[in-house]
């Protein structure tokens, strides 16, 4: 289990986005049973991107365009 952040703000497309509310709010969603959110630096420009990975509940199913619209 990795716990805490080292810093919490991403730049994406000049709007500073908070991991830590993403991931709640993607943790909101009922078929969400846990959440990872993972940055790594981008090749060209070195700022920092957002990867996310989600485990859904057992017999759940979840569409990205859902996930989105949620």
């Amino acid at each position: 289990m990795v716990e805490g952040r080292k810093k919490d703000l991403d730049q994406s497309r000049r709007r500073k986005i908070s991991r830590k509310k993403l991931t709640n709010l993607i943790l909101s969603h009922p078929a969400v049973k846990n959440v990872a959110c993972i940055a790594f630096p981008r090749p060209r420009s070195g700022a920092n991107e957002c990867a996310l990975a989600f485990l859904l509940k057992d017999g759940a199913e979840l569409r990205f365009e859902a996930l989105k619209t949620f």
